[in-house]
């Protein structure tokens, strides 16, 4: 039977092209878990924001929880009061923002339900942990998808609506579905140093020392980069 303390909302991140990049060059794959697990302790030790309307102080410290093992990420609020889902949306803006600041791309997915874990012991198993990892992994391309109950309660606080957005967004069996996306990029459209319309290729360029030219990627990694850059593109130019 599920409890209250059992249900939250969990995050599931990931590096796009880290397996190929352990094969060819295990120390760059190094140095790229290093800056990931360093922008994971700062953001987490470091993030607060103070809402408008009541003038509250929510630290992200004292709501999520995360967890990393190589490239991937795994965080957890508390619980699932608002303060929770705003501080984990909020948290996954940031990273995603700022791993791609460290030429590093993710995928993620956000989701709300039974989440079981002992911190002690570093276990944890649940219902949402699945949905976000189905989520993050089979989007094809550089961002972040969330749930319907995640949306929900986003939507609902006025601080949060802004980056809950609709958006296609194609998976890996080569099918487009209606998604529900984090908008990383209209919080962050100053970072930007090209000006819209931005090409996959200029895109992908910091990308480049890390994976090698964009020309030679293979074709279904091309397009994950060109699928990023029509939502930025479109985010932009709003």
């Amino acid at each position: 039977m599920s409890t209250e303390s059992d249900v939250r909302y969990v995050a599931y991140l990931d590096m796009l092209g880290m397996g190929n990049l352990s094969l060819s060059s295990p120390d760059l794959a190094w140095q790229a878990v290093c800056r990931l697990d360093t922008a994971r302790q700062d953001l987490v030790k470091k993030l607060a924001i103070k809402m408008v309307t009541t003038g509250k102080v929510i630290r992200i410290s004292d709501r999520v929880r995360t967890f990393i093992f190589s490239d991937t990420i795994v965080a957890f609020t508390k619980s699932d009061e608002e303060d929770d889902a705003f501080a984990i949306v909020f948290l996954v803006e940031e990273l995603l923002a700022r791993y791609l600041n460290y030429c590093i791309p993710m995928r993620g997915g956000i989701a709300r339900g039974r989440f079981l874990v002992s911190e002690e012991h570093g276990l944890f198993v649940g219902p949402a942990l699945v949905r976000a990892h189905s989520l993050s992994e089979g989007a094809q391309w550089v961002g972040v998808c969330v749930d319907q109950e995640t949306r929900t309660r986003a939507e609902s606080i006025p601080i949060l609506r802004p980056l809950v957005v609709p958006w296609p967004v194609p998976f890996k069996d080569g099918e487009t579905t209606d998604c529900v996306v984090l908008d990383w990029v209209k919080p962050h459209r100053n970072n930007f140093t090209v000006k819209p319309p931005i090409g996959a290729a200029q895109f992908y360029e910091p990308f480049a020392p890390m994976f090698g030219p964009f020309e030679n990627l293979r074709d279904e990694v091309r397009r994950k980069y060109e699928n990023t850059v029509r939502f930025v593109n479109e985010r932009l130019m709003l």
